[in-house]
């Protein structure tokens, strides 16, 4: 069902030959010259032939109901995205759907209600358009049920300020379009603009001109890109031609739409953990930041599964692991702080953000103690025991499952033991009361800390908060700061730079039989100077598969 007709797929059949179509019937609707205005829609739409516009066959506006026949389609851009394999032709896609905008706009045409569904993607993927105009049966629809109404009341996560501000539908303009094809870019990553808010506080929101936040995995060039498209300042967004020149761009350069659509090298990982992920690999078999030849390339198919925390946990010193056991804690501290238990914390729903910062996923939004349904298998080693009996899970249960987590990540083996089933980790916790073994790499301090996160009785756990307070105190930084490095230990080539900029050159070097690129300075103004250590700070602290780690200065 659409928001102004429903939707049916069927065949035609004409000049000997059957064609697959689009049937589109529309709704009544309470506009005196409900015929008319259809009528004038139908004709627009004939008079524009593109190849991103989807093929108007004909139609009736004096039928009961009114309707009109296209082109089919074999999916929307939505449905288009729900395949992973797809994602590398995302930037193409809206490349095209940009084309189809100039050519409605060239031709007097404002679409008015853009968003994924109405961007249909055919068999040999090819962009068009669809469901342009039609303002009036929009507007004045007499829904047939509940869902479509609901649906109507949600387009306003697409419309821009100027359209909630004067709903005139003769005043639209194309800046608007422009907008909605920036909120269909955030669509296709989230699946549903303002996907935290109800419709009407997405209407304050955007009549205060606030901004969409910026999707978990967003890639830099994206954003950049999405945040200019959907300024709240109609004067301030690209021209179309514009918009077209920058995503081409974008498409020409490869670069990525969510930040974690990456490659990894696998097997080298243990030669080369200074690249703490080895990503972007060029021919598929070189790692640009290694310059290592890898015969072991692994592409996932889950997003999810590119940045978990296991991909990374062997490149972590011991510093570096406190630090991720720290910010993890910190998420599920905001958890508990909204009265949600997660009741499912372990490596596998813990993932490095764009941030380079772990966060919590994965957990069930429920408040209170709640039974937990996740499947028995793989899970006995990270469950607190009263969950593993099938009691509630609770906030003393989650930080159970914490300091099993801690366990991994510091030791970088699983508690227990890597040799150890699930099954009989469950045997041993519930008939025989046994505690965790401690694992090597933890002082006493540290491991004591661990006791009391996995103490038997819930009731003798610490909360959220004094852990935190605990691992502070751990984790604060020294005065030395830990990207120093002296530049003996580099090996710079003799050749010339391979690349300038106003403030750098570039040359290939060699560190622990690792090739790097060497940046050196060339502008070394008092402001410079004032601004070198934050930003190697920042730089430092990015150790994400979407960001060149640096490795020291």
């Amino acid at each position: 069902m659409g928001t102004f007709g429903a939707v049916r797929s069927a065949r035609w059949f004409h000049d000997g030959r059957c064609t697959r179509v689009i049937v589109k019937q529309i709704y009544p609707d309470t506009s005196y010259d409900a015929e008319k205005e259809f009528f004038n829609e139908l004709e627009r739409w004939n008079n524009v032939a593109d190849e991103h516009i989807l093929k108007f066959y004909g139609g009736s506006h004096i039928s009961k109901p009114r309707m009109f026949v296209c082109e089919y389609a074999a999916s929307n851009l939505l449905d288009f995205c729900d395949d992973w394999d797809n994602w590398k032709f995302v930037w193409s896609m809206f490349l095209q759907a940009a084309q189809g905008l100039k050519a409605l706009h060239m031709h007097g045409v404002i679409h008015g209600s853009l968003k994924c569904s109405n961007i249909m993607v055919t068999e040999d993927k090819t962009v068009k358009l669809m469901d342009f105009g039609f303002d009036s049966a929009r507007a004045h629809a007499i829904v047939p049920n509940s869902d479509v109404a609901t649906k109507l009341a949600a387009e306003v996560r697409w419309k821009s300020k100027e359209m909630l501000e004067d709903p005139d539908l003769a005043k639209q303009r194309a800046e608007s379009d422009i907008y909605s094809l920036g909120m269909c870019m955030i669509e296709a990553i989230e699946d549903v603009p303002f996907d935290f808010a109800t419709n009407t506080v997405v209407t304050d929101i955007i009549m205060r001109g606030e901004k969409h936040p910026r999707p978990f995995t967003v890639h830099d060039s994206s954003w950049n890109l999405i945040e200019i498209l959907c300024d709240s300042d109609n004067t301030k967004r690209p021209l179309l031609d514009e918009v077209i020149e920058m995503i081409h761009d974008i498409v020409v350069n490869k670069y990525q739409f969510v930040g974690n659509d990456s490659t990894y090298c696998s097997d080298i990982w243990y030669e080369h953990a200074n690249c703490t992920s080895c990503t972007e690999l060029i021919n598929e078999s070189w790692c640009r930041h290694c310059g290592q030849y890898s015969f072991a390339v692994t592409n996932r198919d889950k997003v999810s599964e590119r940045n978990l925390l296991p991909r990374h946990v062997k490149t972590y010193n011991k510093t570096e692991a406190w630090e991720k056991v720290y910010e993890a804690a910190i998420d599920l501290q905001n958890l508990h702080g909204r009265g949600i238990i997660h009741a499912d914390v372990k490596p596998a729903n813990i993932c490095i953000g764009r941030d380079g910062k772990a966060h919590l996923f994965g957990f069930t939004i429920k408040k209170g103690n709640f039974t937990s349904t996740i499947p028995d298998n793989e899970k006995s080693r990270w469950l607190a025991p009263e969950c593993l009996s099938g009691g509630t899970s609770s906030q003393a249960s989650d930080v159970y499952s914490l300091g099993t987590c801690i366990i991994y990540i510091v030791s970088q083996t699983p508690p227990w033991g890597p040799d150890i089933s699930d099954a009989e980790v469950k045997l041993q916790i519930l008939d025989k009361g046994a505690v965790i073994p401690r694992p090597k790499g933890f002082s006493d301090e540290e491991w004591a800390l661990v006791e009391r996160l996995c103490a038997y009785n819930p009731t003798n756990r610490m909360n959220i908060g004094d852990v935190i307070k605990q691992l502070s105190e751990w984790v604060t930084t020294n005065d030395t700061p830990t990207w120093r490095l002296p530049q003996a230990v580099i090996e710079l080539s003799t050749d010339p730079p391979f690349a300038t900029t106003p403030l750098t050159m570039r040359f290939i070097g060699k560190w622990k039989d690792v090739k790097v690129t060497v940046e050196m300075l060339t502008n070394k103004s008092d402001e410079t100077k004032r601004n070198f250590q934050s930003v190697a700070d920042l730089w430092f602290s990015l150790k994400h598969p979407t960001v060149v780690p640096l490795f020291g200065v």
